[in-house]
């Protein structure tokens, strides 16, 4: 991430993502995707069907809904 100061607003920063970015996003959501699968594998089965309502739901996964969407 870059932090420049805005154009029109001295108190606020713009946050960019760099080149690299994307890449360092993708190796961190594969990461956090395996440790995922090895917490929700240890879960009752309840607690699995739970989880899996959570992932299915985009409304309560922010990571779907397009508010932490890097690849726009």
């Amino acid at each position: 991430m870059e932090r420049k100061p805005h154009p029109s607003d001295s108190r606020a920063k713009v946050l960019t993502i760099t080149t690299t970015g994307p890449d360092i996003l993708e190796r961190a959501m594969r990461l956090v995707e395996r440790v995922d699968q090895e917490f929700f594998s240890r879960l009752s089965p309840d607690s699995t069907k739970a989880a899996a309502i959570f992932h299915a739901d985009p409304g309560l996964n922010t990571a779907q809904t397009g508010f932490c969407n890097f690849r726009s």
